[in-house]
């Protein structure tokens, strides 16, 4: 951790975020400092930041210690998330935040074999339209901008990639859901499989056909699966889904399935 002498007149602060609703609240909020205030993408740092921290003050750090190792300005980040106390704090550090940890350890192997792949989001802020001020409009902006970007990539294939959450903390066990189009339960029943197999083997789930009331999975064409990778609302199974090496057996098992779904493909690109 760096100190700095109380004489010394800051000049700029880089946060470790590129949400712009974000940085609008922290100009405001810092509005009377005799401080220029930049995002990271706005300092023109870019960094894939794998926030795999078990609390909101660990990942903060990663954030800033990541983008800090690229300037000699002052860096400065937050974490946060939802925390219900009837499910013992769960779902914690975040859903979206596990998704992306595991999404980019699956981009990292998939590069590694050749394949390319296209991010929906690399990185926990997500930009929305100025016009979208209610949570409902971001959501609703989020899933079209994620719609057009699947329809731009030439012969996509989705893996979309979740945690579930239940008020009962009993069940357990992950579960690829697979959309209506062409190829997408042949790809789901072999994630799913390979996930039950070399993973869970005790997991009596089994792939099934996604909810029609599932946007993205509704409208796009290309094969398309949603992976719950398993429920933080269970104790045990949290504590695997939190952990690094157990992150990374996920991602190289769904990346080995979509490989075995691939080779009766014509060459494709993935997108996460």
């Amino acid at each position: 951790m760096k100190h700095f002498r109380r004489d010394i007149k800051l000049t700029e602060i880089i946060f470790a975020t590129g949400n712009k609703d974000k940085m609008r609240e922290i100009r405001e909020i810092m509005a009377d400092c005799d401080v220029h205030i930049v995002s990271m993408k706005e300092a023109g740092i870019r960094v894939d930041i794998v926030e795999d921290g078990t609390t909101f003050e660990e990942n903060a750090k990663i954030k800033a210690r990541a983008v800090a190792a690229h300037t000699d300005a002052i860096v400065l980040a937050d974490d946060s998330g939802l925390e219900i106390d009837w499910l013992g704090g769960e779902p914690g550090i975040g859903k979206s935040t596990l998704s992306l940890q595991i999404a980019l350890r699956a981009r990292a192997i998939a590069e590694l074999t050749g394949i390319e792949v296209v991010m929906t989001r690399d990185s926990p802020d997500i930009a929305y339209p100025d016009n979208a001020t209610t949570i409902a409009e971001r959501k609703k902006a989020d899933q079209h901008q994620r719609a057009e970007l699947i329809r731009k990539t030439d012969n996509a294939v989705l893996i979309s990639i979740h945690q579930n959450c239940y008020p009962d903390r009993k069940p357990s066990g992950a579960q690829v859901l697979y959309a209506a189009s062409d190829g997408s339960e042949a790809l789901g029943t072999q994630i799913h499989d390979n996930l039950v197999a070399y993973l869970d083997p005790q997991n009596r789930r089994v792939a099934a056909p996604i909810s029609e009331k599932i946007y993205l999975m509704r409208e796009v064409k290309c094969p398309a699966v949603l992976v719950e990778c398993g429920f933080l609302s269970n104790e045990s199974e949290c504590t695997k889904l939190k952990d690094g090496g157990y992150q990374t057996k996920l991602a190289a098992v769904i990346i080995a399935s979509y490989l075995q779904y691939r080779q009766s493909l014509p060459q494709t690109g993935m997108v996460t």
